[in-house]
């Protein structure tokens, strides 16, 4: 789910990681500074393979796809909610 506030994009995931189907978000338009990732769940790795930023969540291994062949992992913003953890 996206949640727009002004500029910023919050997006947004659920807590059902064991939900037994493994499932892809796809984000295409995210903006480094502006947007972050809100959530539950436990992330399992974070990788960057070249042209995408793969976020994997504890559990059936559900993903999170950031497109963008000029992001880094650094690039990408978590809540500070401590929601996501590592």
């Amino acid at each position: 789910m996206r949640s727009v506030s002004g500029d910023r994009d919050a997006f947004i995931f659920g807590t059902d990681a064991r939900s037994g189907v493994r499932s892809t978000d796809r984000i295409t338009d995210y903006q480094v500074g502006l947007d972050a990732l809100e959530g539950a769940g436990s992330v399992t790795s974070i990788r960057d393979n070249g042209s995408a930023i793969v976020i994997t969540l504890f559990g059936d291994g559900d993903r999170i796809i950031i497109e963008g062949a000029a992001l880094t992992v650094d690039d990408i913003t978590f809540t500070t909610s401590g929601l996501f953890f590592f």
